[in-house]
């Protein structure tokens, strides 16, 4: 898998956008806070590997995807396995380093005003 770098993207349309940061934000500190749930990270694995199993019928996916995983060392046909080894602890320990507050940004596209 890729370890050099991640990111994610969350947004939406809204006529109040900083509303919609706060209640963004405050949706991320809850989930920091909660302890998750075994059965909801094993729903959560296998609609992830359904979905790259399904993806596997597009020679595009395929070729595009095997380079990917070859340039940064390693195989396509590992992905699932990797998967289905992912445990709650590699799960909370990406959820507090990878949803630091003080690692975020903010950007809003408004409407020009005349």
């Amino acid at each position: 898998m890729e370890r050099s770098f991640g990111f994610s993207a969350i947004g939406g349309d809204s006529k109040d956008p900083d509303r919609l940061v706060e209640v963004l934000r405050d949706t991320i500190r809850t989930y920091k806070q909660k302890v998750l749930n075994e059965e909801e990270i094993e729903v959560a694995k296998k609609r992830k590997i359904g979905s790259f199993l399904k993806q596997l019928n597009s020679s595009e996916f395929i070729a595009t995807q095997f380079t990917r995983y070859e340039m940064n060392g390693d195989a396509l046909f590992d992905v699932v396995p990797k998967l289905e080894k992912l445990t709650i602890g590699d799960l909370e320990k990406v959820l507090q380093r990878h949803f630091a507050e003080d690692h975020s940004s903010v950007m809003k596209v408004l409407p020009h005003s005349s």
